[in-house]
């Protein structure tokens, strides 16, 4: 048995204030309600938004579009634009929570991919 994802929520609720930091989440793409609770906690910290992995983003696109997902537009950035912020203003949606070796997360955690690497070596 498993808990619902109401823990899921809530949890993001208590850890997100305390992070001073970026926050990187990976999720299965598919998981919308997953997105959408990360996003509202999100906004309700003041932090934007960038969905990483090409599946990641295509679901969002996709949800949102479709009124499943509903994230202000104004809290929404590509990944390149995040790094105009401060860290205790990111989230970062991305794909690999199973550790694939292409995924967005691991390629992240080796400062490999593209659209998150920075000039100081760390995502």
């Amino acid at each position: 048995m498993t808990q619902s994802e109401r823990v899921v929520g809530e949890a993001f609720r208590q850890i997100f204030p305390q992070r001073t930091g970026k926050i990187l989440i990976s999720s299965f793409a598919s998981n919308v309600h997953r997105m959408q609770q990360a996003c509202d906690v999100a906004v309700d910290c003041g932090r934007k938004v960038a969905f990483v992995g090409r599946s990641m983003r295509k679901n969002a696109n996709i949800a949102r579009n479709l009124g499943y997902m509903s994230v202000p537009d104004d809290m929404v950035l590509r990944p390149n634009e995040l790094a105009e912020l401060p860290r205790h203003q990111q989230l970062i949606l991305c794909t690999g929570s199973q550790g694939e070796p292409m995924s967005a997360m691991t390629r992240i955690a080796y400062n490999d991919h593209p659209a998150c690497t920075s000039s100081r070596g760390t995502p």
